[in-house]
Order: structure tokens, then C-alpha cells, then sequence
């Protein structure tokens, strides 16, 4: 078959729209909105990474580890303003062992273990003030 070069220009040409509209090779993508991370506040002393982030009702909870003998309850609402200190905990043993742990939300509640060095490994609950995190039993 003897094909002129505008012959064959225009078969590649409708070889590639058929490429386009099967897909081969090529994808249409659809439009999308790219989401950006943005700092709330800085809670991150000494380079301690936030770790255990737990939803109560719209309410972020999570733990700061400023050193291998304190961990910090923050709560956040999202905002700077709203983002707290709820109580600190003093570890009895060097490590992490006696961080709090396991924080699960339960109705608007927090709950969580953690040992404090006499009780051994016990449950404790916050309502997101300091004085309303306590061990629950002992």
C-alpha cells in the first residue's frame, strides 16, 4: 500500500483521537481541589511528634511526649484558641512505660490506661479539663 505522507499524518492523527477517547495510554483526568495542612498551634516541644489523635465528639485529643519523664492530654477544637493543656503526666520510671495509653472515646468522654507507678496499669477518664481527668477506679 503506497500512502501519501498527508495520508498518513492523517491516520496517525485519527489513530491518537481514538487513543483519547478509549483511554490507551492517556487518561482524562477529572478537575479536583487539592487540600492544604495548615499549623493550628505549635504543641511540639523538644521536637516531640503528637501521636494518639482521638476524636470525642468533634474534639481532638492527643498526647504530647516532651521527654521520657512527662507526656501531655492536649484537646483541640481546630482552632489556636481552642487548643489546651489538659493535664500533664509525670512518668515514676524512666521511659515511656507510665505514658497514658489506648485513648478511646466513649459518648463525650475520654478514656485511657495508664500506670501510675503504685496502682499499676489503671483506667482513667478526662471531659477535657484537668480537673476532670482522674483515674476512674482504683
Amino acid at each position: 500500500m503506497n500512502l501519501r505522507k498527508s495520508e498518513v499524518r492523517r491516520h496517525r492523527t485519527a489513530a491518537k483521537r481514538r487513543c483519547l477517547r478509549v483511554g490507551h495510554g492517556l487518561d482524562v483526568l477529572e478537575s479536583r481541589t487539592l487540600m492544604a495542612a495548615s499549623l493550628i498551634s505549635d504543641v511540639n516541644l523538644l521536637d516531640a511528634n503528637p501521636r494518639s489523635i482521638t476524636d470525642v465528639n468533634g474534639t481532638a485529643f492527643f498526647l504530647v511526649d516532651r521527654s521520657t519523664t512527662l507526656t501531655d492530654l492536649y484537646r483541640s477544637d481546630g482552632t489556636t484558641g481552642g487548643t489546651t493543656l489538659v493535664k500533664s503526666f509525670a512518668s515514676t520510671t524512666s521511659g515511656y512505660g507510665n505514658s497514658p495509653r489506648y485513648l478511646t472515646a466513649l459518648g463525650s468522654l475520654l478514656f485511657f490506661t495508664r500506670d501510675d507507678g503504685s496502682h499499676g496499669n489503671e483506667l482513667w477518664k478526662s471531659d477535657g479539663t484537668e480537673a476532670g481527668t482522674a483515674l476512674v477506679k482504683d
